[in-house]
């Protein structure tokens, strides 16, 4: 492949994935109630339609810190904004988890780690929890 061929495949692929990345915010702030229009998500993130109408079309890629903030100032889960994958939004028990997880020393990070482990031995996730089914307790009778 010539040089310029790979330049255009290159700004072809960037353009791409504005424009998916235009729409996964548009999508986003539809489900918390915001008007698909250019105009309702520049006052709420506070930019112009004319950037907004640059990334949807591809010919303008927002810088990594303005999607940070973004995110952000929105609640959508930055990973899903950037490639789609996973769930839009935050949970906020996870998010306080992580938080307080963050904070313990090595060997309370262990513990943790080691309880969960055991919890999830045990049929203690989602997954487990719901198709684990015990059966009744036989009365014990007395002799």
């Amino acid at each position: 492949m010539a040089k310029s061929e790979w330049n255009t495949a290159i700004e072809q692929a960037i353009a791409r994935s504005s424009a998916e990345f235009f729409q996964r915010l548009v999508e986003a702030l539809a489900e918390r109630g915001v008007a698909s229009t250019r105009s309702a998500i520049g006052d709420l993130l506070d930019l112009r339609p004319a950037t907004l109408a640059a990334w949807a079309s591809g010919k303008a890629t927002p810088a990594v810190d303005r999607i940070v903030d973004l995110a952000r100032a929105s609640g959508i889960d930055l990973d899903w904004l950037l490639t789609g994958v996973g769930s839009p939004w935050h949970d906020a028990e996870v998010d306080e988890l992580v938080s307080r997880f963050r904070q313990l020393t090595p060997s309370g990070r262990a513990f943790v780690l080691e309880a969960a482990r055991m919890a999830a031995r045990r049929g203690g996730t989602k997954k487990k929890a719901a198709v684990r089914k015990r059966a009744p307790r036989r009365k014990r009778t007395a002799r």
